[in-house]
């Protein structure tokens, strides 16, 4: 099951998340690369947009910068990153609701 996020992001507002791989990584494993994916794409009258994304100084956790949303929708975000121990890409996802606040 994907986990929902708490609190909705407004539209209209710019806003960061982040997915901790603490947890899942060894001790000498860092985050090489980092992409994000949202799903649906393109979606309504104001798309949910990715304005930037980063790894952290830990080099465990992942970032995104995030700009709107379409109000009353439901979008997946998931972070597609690979370590400098494995090669293949792994996934972590969360859904996030759009509401005017």
């Amino acid at each position: 099951m994907i986990p929902e996020l708490g609190s909705p992001k407004d539209p209209h507002g710019k806003r960061d998340y982040t997915c901790d791989w603490s947890a899942d990584l060894a001790d000498d494993e860092t985050l090489v690369t980092s992409t994000w994916e949202i799903f649906p794409e393109n979606f309504g009258s104001n798309p949910l947009v990715i304005l930037g994304s980063d790894i952290d100084d830990t080099e465990k956790v992942a970032q995104v910068y995030l700009d709107g949303g379409d109000p009353g929708s439901f979008y997946q975000v998931t972070n597609v990153v690979t370590t400098n121990l494995t090669p293949t890409e792994d996934r972590q996802s969360f859904i996030l609701f759009i509401a005017e606040r």
